[in-house]
């Protein structure tokens, strides 16, 4: 099943349940655990920023990506 099959068309975000998907719930405690996990990615993230070992190639990186990837 594809973006454009009929099926799809008449789903709207309304139809959605809350906690399906993304970091939306409307459990408060399940809702600060997925934002308590999101700020500490961001602050690894800015950790990692400034770490030159924890940094690759970019050859490297496309080596890996069309080796898991082929259609790349």
């Amino acid at each position: 099943m594809g973006l454009n099959d009929e099926e799809n068309i008449d789903i709207s975000l309304s139809d959605v349940l809350l906690g399906k998907y993304g970091f939306y719930t409307s459990n408060s405690e399940e809702f600060d655990k997925r934002v308590d996990e999101i700020e500490d990615s961001l602050n690894k993230a800015e950790y990692v920023f400034d770490d030159p070992q924890e940094w690759v190639e970019i050859d490297d990186f496309m080596a890996a990506m069309r080796k898991e990837h082929s259609w790349l």
